[in-house]
């Protein structure tokens, strides 16, 4: 099907007859959109980083304290049964 489909196209290029002007514009364009979407990716990831920081550095310590406490119940010999060490 892929192979079918390239055999369209290029048929229809021969028909079209288009200059190198108009590929290379075509090329521009493509490379301008790609630049635009890794662009908006970029921001948009760094926007993301910046509003879930705060909360994922308070999870952070809070996991951290817990996974001290249950090294804690190991070290002095008690059993955790609600959270097993980590």
């Amino acid at each position: 099907m892929g192979l079918e489909m390239l055999q369209i196209q290029n048929k229809l290029l021969e028909r079209l007859n288009p200059s190198s002007s108009q590929f290379h514009e075509t090329n521009r364009r493509l490379g301008w959109g790609f630049l635009a979407m890794f662009s908006y990716l970029l921001i948009g990831a760094a926007v993301f980083a910046a509003i879930e920081a705060p909360r994922e550095r308070i999870e952070m310590e809070a996991y951290e304290v817990r996974g001290r406490w249950g090294y804690f119940h190991i070290f002095k010999n008690f059993k955790t049964s609600r959270h097993p060490p980590l």
